[in-house]
């Protein structure tokens, strides 16, 4: 059993220096960071995200996989959830820095976007295809990392 504790935007952990501290004083073999790239990216914007993968990576356990981009509504900016790589999430920096830090899962993926679909039946076999497009698109960007 390993404990990961999970970075949430908004929350405790969205910024992975919140609990950075207490993590990093358990022992590493029974405690680390369950990483999900998309809420760091949104707590993080354009930078300080990557900094803190880099801080973490050595620790983390296991990683949430999810896309969103920031939307203008008439309520203000808004995370909207999004397929893999459609967002701005940095696929290509995120596998690399997993890579490099001999991370070897496990791997949550995540479909927390809208499926379209008029039918139960239709919007089952949509978000089917979605987990298929957005697994292929994992697979692609771990296969670049991992040489």
């Amino acid at each position: 059993v390993t404990a990961g504790f999970h970075n949430h935007a908004s929350y405790i952990g969205g910024p992975i220096w919140d609990f950075a501290p207490f993590i990093e004083a358990m022992d590493a073999r029974w405690a680390g960071y369950y990483f999900d790239p998309r809420h760091t990216f949104a707590e993080g914007g354009a930078g300080a995200w990557k900094s803190a993968l880099l801080h973490i990576a050595p620790r983390i356990k296991m990683m949430a996989v999810k896309d969103f981009y920031w939307e203008k509504t008439a309520k203000g900016w808004q995370v909207k959830d999004c397929p893999l790589g459609e967002g701005m999430v940095d696929w290509k920096f995120v596998c690399k820095a997993l890579a490099q830090a001999n991370f070897h899962g496990p791997i949550s993926m995540h479909i927390e976007y809208e499926i379209a679909g008029k039918t139960n039946a239709e919007k089952d076999d949509n978000t089917l295809a979605a987990a298929v497009r957005d697994l292929a698109f994992l697979k692609a960007r771990l296969a670049e990392a991992y040489v």
